[in-house]
């Protein structure tokens, strides 16, 4: 399915203006491309990161700035440093997502957001928690987010 398609069901989906879909979806697109994910994968990543964004209140700056640094962390194929406590302090339900994403995996016991900067300074943070943590918050944010419309 081509981009300009993802971006606009993108935009339905999440209430945004197909403009401002499919500039995100574009500049995420440009930075993860070279990583191997799928558009699907792309799309699961907006979506569960913009309802997330939504549902919490965070403004326009907070979203957008979380986002450059989860961008970021993805390229690099982990969160760690300023670009998660970026993450954490801006997008605090992708926080706990991230502690759930790696609960769920077996290998760390049960997780907490408190935990998660060591955790990301030893490395353990990686693209696959992050996008699963991503994913996850697309299945339980967009129904909050639909009836808020």
């Amino acid at each position: 399915m081509k981009r300009s398609v993802k971006a606009a069901r993108i935009a339905s989906t999440l209430h945004l203006s197909n403009t401002e879909a499919t500039d995100s979806f574009v500049k995420l697109y440009a930075g993860l491309r070279p990583t191997g994910v799928s558009l699907k994968e792309l799309e699961q990543i907006m979506v569960g990161f913009s309802a997330a964004a939504r549902t919490s209140g965070a403004t326009a700056e907070e979203t957008s700035a979380a986002m450059i640094q989860l961008k970021q962390s993805l390229v690099s194929g982990r969160a760690q440093g300023d670009e998660l406590r970026s993450i954490l302090e801006q997008a605090p339900l992708l926080g706990q997502a991230i502690a759930d994403a790696m609960t769920k995996t077996g290998e760390f016991g049960k997780v907490t957001r408190a935990q998660l900067k060591e955790l990301g300074a030893d490395g353990k943070i990686s693209t696959d928690i992050l996008i699963a943590a991503l994913k996850q918050l697309g299945a339980t944010e967009l129904p909050k987010l639909n009836k808020q419309f």
